[in-house]
């Protein structure tokens, strides 16, 4: 039995085998990474906008009289929020 199934395993084993070398792995732009609570690099001005409105409403401090909201625990987002 091992005599018939070991020519059929080694044609299979040679017909698996590719002449064709392996791609190469995609490369990543070193611009899409950034620190936390900093806006990426790349980001267009439209982007670094939205962010800096987000930053500003992160920091902002609300009072009593503004509602619930965040106040329901602290003052402001960055509170517990470390980075925003």
């Amino acid at each position: 039995m091992i005599r018939r199934v070991t020519p059929l395993l080694l044609a299979a084993a040679l017909g698996a085998c590719d002449d064709e070398p392996t791609p190469a792995a995609p490369t990543v732009p070193d611009d899409i990474f950034a620190v936390p609570g900093q806006v990426l690099p790349a980001a267009t001005a439209e982007q670094r906008a939205t962010f800096a409105r987000g930053e500003a409403v992160a920091k902002r401090r609300f009072s009593p009289a503004e509602g619930l909201g965040p106040d329901f625990n602290v003052t402001f987002c960055a509170a517990c929020h470390e980075k925003p």
